[in-house]
């Protein structure tokens, strides 16, 4: 039982500490750990699929909060934390303009590591033939100490191929759907409710 209680607490704290750090800096130092998304070729109205991965994680990784986002040759439709971290969640923008990902490597399963460590896929669909970026933004990032580290990024790029698009892009254009700090918030509950079920079984 004080295992499990302990387990609440460390859970916890990890997802208040990331709800309180605002956005990181763009800037890091040389040789920081650096978080990028793939890149993809995709017909008009056809599929494809990206990774969002770090580096490296020299100490670790307890949990992230990443915005990817794209300037409208594709829009995202689905994207997915994997599932190493435990508990994670995406948001996407009702246009499909931006996500917003979270989690938390509530197990620590996400061990210190020099090898490159997946974060996340997410799914794209061609709109308009032509080319488009990726742009990743890193919210919050902790290691396995709670300690918040410098990352670089890296952008990726898409190419529409085709003639013509045949469906545009639908919904407005209000952003994302959830901020970075009710997606926390919501993530806390997410781990509550997780680790209360392990603890009544």
């Amino acid at each position: 039982m004080h295992t499990r209680l302990l387990t609440l607490t460390v859970a916890l704290a990890v997802v208040a500490s990331l709800a309180l750090v605002g956005t990181l800096p763009a800037a890091a130092a040389d040789g920081a750990p650096t978080i990028s998304v793939s890149d993809a070729d995709v017909d008009p109205d056809g599929t494809a699929t990206v990774d969002l991965t770090i580096s490296e994680a020299p100490n670790g990784l307890s949990g992230f909060t990443v915005n990817v986002s794209t300037d409208g040759a594709v829009e995202i439709t689905d994207a997915a934390v994997d599932d190493v971290f435990g508990l994670g969640g995406a948001t996407i923008a009702d246009d499909g303009s931006e996500v917003g990902l979270t989690a938390v490597d509530i197990n620590r399963d996400v061990g210190p590591t020099d090898d490159p460590v997946h974060l996340a896929t997410l799914e794209l669909r061609g709109v308009d033939p032509g080319d488009g970026t990726l742009e990743v933004t890193v919210n919050a990032i902790e290691d396995d100490e709670g300690n918040v580290f410098d990352t670089a990024t890296g952008h990726g790029s898409v190419t529409v191929t085709g003639s013509s698009a045949s469906a545009s892009a639908g919904g407005d254009d209000d952003g994302l759907a959830v901020e970075t700090g009710v997606l926390v918030g919501g993530l806390a509950l997410l781990v509550v409710a997780g680790l209360v079920a392990r603890y009544r079984s």
